[in-house]
């Protein structure tokens, strides 16, 4: 039994070694830094019916608390379309985002006290 368990793991090894080399690099469309001066987190990226981006996430760089929901709308290319915030003077967070059937978002988040 001892020489079924150290064969199959050894064989395991190998196909995720194998599998790892044969796997080819995923391809970079574009690569881009959003946000401002202080800390800002990105949790959701969905993309959009005009084959854009809308990102949720939070912001301590921009809107009217310490912490804001923050959602940014891009084009194709990551080009930044137009940027929003939620919130008020408490911690506020987007944590999900998705597109409704009227061209609308609807955003999922957290209040924190």
């Amino acid at each position: 039994m001892k020489h079924f368990a150290k064969s199959f793991l050894t064989g395991v090894f190998i196909f995720l070694f194998v599998s790892g080399l044969l796997a080819q690099a995923p391809d970079t469309l574009w690569t881009k830094i959003f946000g401002g001066t202080e800390s800002d987190i990105g949790k959701s990226v969905q993309q959009t019916l005009d084959n854009g981006y809308i990102i949720a996430g939070l912001t301590a760089s921009f809107g009217a608390g310490f912490w804001d929901v923050y959602l940014i709308k891009t084009d194709s290319l990551g080009d930044t379309l137009w940027t929003k915030t939620y919130g008020g003077i408490y911690a506020d967070g987007g944590r999900s985002v998705a597109q409704t059937f009227d061209g609308g978002y609807i955003i999922g988040g957290v209040l924190f006290y």
